[in-house]
């Protein structure tokens, strides 16, 4: 029984199957979620954190796609779901986003982690897996041609044998009514009624309260209602803060310090009660509570401001006004929350800003100048590392021979390991992954070896007439070339011609050169032919009864030669000459043989001793070889006819015969193949001379005195027709294929060149379909030559061979950074060139061009081409992360000697070091560090310096060394370190005083370098100089006592040296002074008078004037 588990609105649905077992092998992948992968080459499960297994999460599988060096998007993944829709997302390090595919297959899968969102009729089910392209880089050098023993060298690495696997994320959802959201601060401020908390969405940084993107989560207390002075109010009433005292609105209602864990969300919990914005209940009001401020609150402003906005977004930020000045303070954490339901169920995104110091800017109350820190996303939940490693490397060949185990392997000739013919190397790279079961990855790189064994064997040839047809000339391989001791061409494209070299014996030697050599030589006798001369026929002995036939016999040294004469009764050997007499008026048949058979002739006449006429003799005997389209305009006639009064002269060609079968006739010797009516091939005809009586323009045979020379032998032979298909072809390389047709009824065919070339795989220069194997790169004509043994027809072929490059991307190395400068080098000046791999390519065609990949081990190709041929190269560069510390702020004030230090987005050792100066120059004595300089949190702590501050730039260096390679960058934060003024209103704090003005007396001392001044915070007033320590401070009598007749104010003596500030208050108790008024003067009589004094101060519910005589 297998369980099968897959997602279902965060819901584990198990479904199971009994499975009949079959006799067949399958990789059987277990389902944890219905995706699966028929094509990955392996799988195995993932381990999420225990707290998200146990909120109801589930493993899922990773699935293994192995690929050699350019595989990077191999993957695919399946999900069963027949009818419905299908929308495939992928994970972008934050959340699921649309990955562009639907249907039930993704493609192109490069490694990552996906997701299957099905909806079958309303009702959606959402499933995961990961994809791991596991890339192998494996590679051969090539290998020279030849039989020389070599070295067989490969190359194997991991391409990315790290795979980072981590909790599953939710899926992105678009912010609204329904989503949990809570913000948190942590800071330290002085006077935090100052302060306004806002929240923003990505995008809108730049907006003010009241405007979209943005919640006021609490604007400042000091700076609301319609008196507010900053402007950061937007008409929300202060009663939305529940606060006891309304007089508390647009004042600096609470002196104290700090935000710890201050927060304002949306609902109690997610999915709980709503807590509702604008709630005086539930938001917090500052004027009343202690501090640090801490607790969970409701908004003062409604969120609505940034629904619509995407959870998964990167850019959410958080803003403090500081809406008074002479305030000091800095962000020390934030955290957003935003949790939402999606069809794919819950899904929560954190941002958190960890321990940082982000300064908030004093008297900042508005959008352009408050301090502002954009939130970055938390790190994903439950990650890990799998990783792998090559376990083998194994050669093997085709056909099989060699095996091997290293990537370095000599192959010797000579051994039996060694090639005895063109093979393929092949190397097998495995990859193992480091997981339970060991799941592999193998990869292959072939090579081929050309070997060219060689073996010149000649088959012997019987001997030969020097009137023989062209003898071909058989090898075991082709490829070499041809010498031998007869004259100057009688060998030619692996031809014997015998008429050319002549009578005698000779060695023909074949020699194949190159890597591997062979010779062999065979002995050729030529036989000599002979040549029948002198003949005749016409002499008649005196009585006129016989006539005699004489002839010489010769060879081709002119040489009496010997020979067989056969009168039809048998041979008889002569030698030199011959002699016979015939009756007159009869038919002689002779035939002339010579020992070795290589010459017939056959001669038939006749003479008539009674007559005159005479046909003469032709200039020669010996046979005439054509062609079809030749003639026999080489035949000639002696002139040595005789004629009588009625003959007259012509020529005929015939069967041979006497009287012959006349085929055509003409006035001299001259005839062509086309004159004869059903002329055959091979057939031999003769032409001689023929005289007697004129018959319509023509020699009568009738004639009793017709006379026939014995004929000149003519026999024509078929013009062979060559036909190659292709007029050009190409190639990379010196090997390529010619395709000719093959001759027919006992032809012989053969390949010639303009430049050397070789036959090669077996194929000789004879066959029809030929390998070769050029001598060089260039253009070569080849020509196809078929052979009857007379006659020849080419036709002929130009073949491009195009040189191979041998492309160098240069040698591995590694780099700061993801860019690097490439440097390729072409090896052919014709050649071009591409890159092509992971990465953007300032130029790709340019051999030395720069790219942009990613951190980790990337293998670039480099294809040099030239024409159609190409060749790649390899250069696997190692992109080494480089340090990028920061730090929140260029520029800080501390008031003291010491200043914690921060160095942010760390993640190798470094070390600090301090600078002063202009130029800057290290600092000495240095600062003591603790607990040392290499820590990224230390305290600097500098010695006393003269003057009232000092600037110190604090310099973070971090280094990450691979190997040899440094990487190294830098972040800074220049310091001022400050004197820290005491303020003092003097001795006594507080003061009562009749009348509008007193004299303020500040006590500076110990601190009277620092520069100091009077404020009046709550009250319409004027100093004579509010920087006099004695200032004499007067409030406005007309508005500033109110009902009272009185008013108590504070005055602020604030000191400053640069950053460093210190304020003390001195309360003020101002009375109405008034004027008394006892009357007009009077006189009376008497010693009674009614007095009639006047109160100054008129009485209000808040004051009774009160006066005595």
């Amino acid at each position: 029984m297998t369980s099968f588990i897959y997602f279902q609105n965060n819901t584990i649905m198990r479904f199971f199957r009994y499975l009949t077992i079959i006799s067949l092998t399958v990789l059987s992948f277990p389902i944890f979620a219905q995706i699966s992968a028929p094509s990955a080459s392996n799988f195995f499960p993932t381990d999420y954190s225990s707290a998200f297994i146990s909120g109801g999460g589930s493993n899922d599988i990773v699935y293994i796609f192995c690929g050699g060096q350019d595989d990077t998007n191999i993957g695919e993944l399946t999900v069963d779901a027949s009818g419905c829709t299908v929308n495939w997302y992928y994970y972008d390090g934050l959340s699921f986003v649309d990955l562009g595919q639907t249907g039930e297959t993704a493609t192109n899968l490069e490694s990552g982690f996906y997701m299957a969102q099905v909806d079958c009729g309303g009702t959606i089910e959402c499933y995961r897996a990961w994809v791991w392209v596991n890339q192998t880089f494996a590679d051969i050098d090539p290998i020279a041609e030849g039989c020389q023993s070599f070295t067989l060298q490969g190359y194997a690495e991991p391409i990315d044998n790290t795979f980072e696997i981590n909790d599953p994320p939710g899926s992105d959802f678009i912010v609204d009514e329904d989503t949990y959201i809570k913000v948190c601060f942590w800071a330290t401020h002085t006077y935090v009624s100052d302060i306004g908390f806002y929240l923003k969405s990505p995008g809108n940084q730049a907006a003010n309260p009241g405007e979209v993107g943005v919640v006021q989560l609490c604007p400042a207390a000091s700076d609301w209602g319609p008196s507010a002075s900053q402007g950061s109010w937007t008409g929300i009433p202060w009663s939305a803060l529940g606060c006891s005292d309304p007089n508390d609105e647009n004042t600096v209602c609470n002196s104290g310090n700090d935000v710890t864990e201050f927060c304002f969300q949306t609902h109690a919990s997610p999915g709980g009660a709503v807590m509702a914005a604008g709630t005086p209940a539930l938001t917090p009001c500052i004027c009343d509570m202690p501090t640090p401020l801490t607790g969970d609150f409701a908004s003062v402003g409604e969120w609505s401001t940034i629904y619509g906005s995407s959870a998964a977004t990167p850019g959410w930020s958080v803003q403090i006004y500081d809406c008074e000045g002479a305030d000091v303070g800095s962000l020390t954490r934030a955290t957003i929350t935003l949790t939402g339901e999606t069809e794919c169920g819950s899904a929560t995104f954190e941002y958190d800003s960890g321990t940082i110091n982000s300064s908030i800017n004093d008297n900042s109350c508005d959008a352009a100048s408050a301090s502002l820190y954009i939130v970055p996303p938390g790190e994903p939940q439950g990650s890990y590392t799998i990783t792998s490693s090559i376990t083998s490397t194994v050669w093997t060949t085709d056909p099989a021979g060699f095996t091997g185990t290293n990537l370095t392997e000599d192959l010797v000739q000579g051994t039996p390991e060694f090639p005895s013919e063109t093979t393929d190397f092949i190397l097998t790279v495995t990859e193992t992954i480091d997981v339970d079961g060991n799941p592999t990855c193998e990869t292959t790189a072939t090579e081929t070896f050309v070997t060219l064994p060689a073996d010149a064997t000649i088959t012997p040839v019987n001997p030969m007439c020097t009137n023989s047809g062209p003898v071909q000339l058989e090898t075991a391989d082709g490829g070499g070339t041809w010498t031998t001791d007869a004259p100057a061409g009688s060998i030619e494209n692996g031809f014997f011609y015998p008429e050319i070299a002549g009578p005698g014996v000779y060695t023909a030697t074949y020699t194949i050169t190159g890597p591997c050599e062979d010779s062999d030589q065979i002995t050729i006798t030529v036989y000599d032919n002979i040549e029948v001369i002198n003949f005749s026929d016409e002499i008649c002995s005196g009585d006129n009864t016989e006539y005699y036939v004489t002839f010489d016999v010769i060879g081709t040294d002119s040489n009496p030669a010997a020979f067989y004469v056969d009168l039809g009764m048998g041979s008889t050997l002569y030698n030199g000459t011959y002699a016979g007499a015939f009756p007159s008026n009869t038919i002689y048949n002779i035939t002339i043989t010579d020992p070795n058979g290589c010459n017939e002739f056959i001669f038939n006449g006749l003479t008539n001793c009674g007559c005159t006429t005479n046909a003469g003799t032709m200039t020669s005997l010996a046979p005439v070889n054509l062609c079809a389209n030749e003639c026999t305009d080489a035949v000639t006639h002696n002139g040595d006819d005789t004629q009588d009064a009625d003959d007259i002269f012509e020529f005929a060609i015939h069967d041979g015969a006497y009287p012959a079968n006349i085929y055509a006739r003409n006035s001299t010797p001259d005839f062509c193949f086309t004159d004869i009516s059903g002329v055959v091939y091979g057939q031999t005809y003769y032409v001689s001379s023929i005289c007697g009586n004129d018959v319509g323009g023509h020699v009568s045979q009738s004639d009793p005195c017709y006379s026939q020379s014995v004929g000149t032998p003519v026999i024509w032979f078929e013009n062979p027709i060559a036909f190659i298909s292709e007029t050009e072809v190409q190639t990379c390389g010196l090997n390529m294929t010619l395709e000719a047709q093959a001759p027919t009824g006992g032809m012989t065919g053969s390949w010639s060149a303009n430049d050397v070339f070789v036959p090669t795989g077996g194929s000789t220069i004879n066959d029809p379909t030929i390998d070769v194997l050029a001598g060089d790169y260039g253009d070569i004509i080849f020509t196809w030559t078929i052979y009857n043994g007379i006659c020849s027809g080419s036709d002929q072929i130009t073949a491009h061979f195009y040189q191979t490059p041998s492309a160098y991307a240069c040698e591995d190395f590694s780099v700061c950074g993801t860019t690097a400068d490439l440097e390729a080098v072409l090896s052919l000046p014709s050649s071009t060139g591409a890159w092509t791999g992971p990465g953007s390519f300032d130029i790709a065609s340019d051999p030395e061009t720069s790219v942009s990949s990613s951190v980790g081990q990337q293998v670039f190709t480099w294809t040099e081409m030239q024409g159609l041929c190409e060749d790649e190269d390899y250069v696997t560069i190692t992109f080494i992360q480089e340090p990028s510390p920061t730090t929140i702020s260029n520029f800080d004030t501390v008031c003291a000697n010491s200043y914690q230090l921060h160095a942010y987005n760390t993640v190798y050792e470094g070390y600090w070091t301090a600078y002063t100066g202009d130029p800057l120059v290290v600092m000495t004595p240095a600062p003591i560090y603790e607990p040392n300089n290499a820590d990224t949190n230390a305290l600097a702590t500098i010695n006393n310096y003269p003057g009232l501050h000092k600037d110190v730039v604090f310099i973070w260096t971090e280094t990450n060394q691979v190997n040899s390679i440094e990487c190294t960058n830098e972040a800074q934060i220049e310091v001022t370190f400050a004197k820290q003024p005491i303020a003092s209103v003097g001795p006594v704090n507080e003061a009562e005083i009749c009348g509008s003005c007193i004299q303020l007396a500040a006590d500076t001392t110990g601190s009277g370098w620092a520069y100091g001044t009077w404020l009046g915070k709550d009250i319409i007033c004027d100093f004579d100089d509010p920087e006099l320590p004695e200032a004499i401070v007067c409030i406005d009598s007309l508005g500033s006592y109110g009902d009272t007749a009185y008013v108590r104010t504070p005055f602020l003596w604030v000191m400053k040296n640069y950053g460093c500030s210190s304020v003390d208050t001195m309360w003020v108790t101002f009375y109405d002074r008034p004027t008394a008024n006892a009357g007009l003067d009077n006189s009376v009589c008497g010693k009674f008078y009614e007095l009639g004094a006047v109160f100054d101060i008129t009485e209000t519910t808040g004051y009774t004037p009160d006066g005595w005589w």
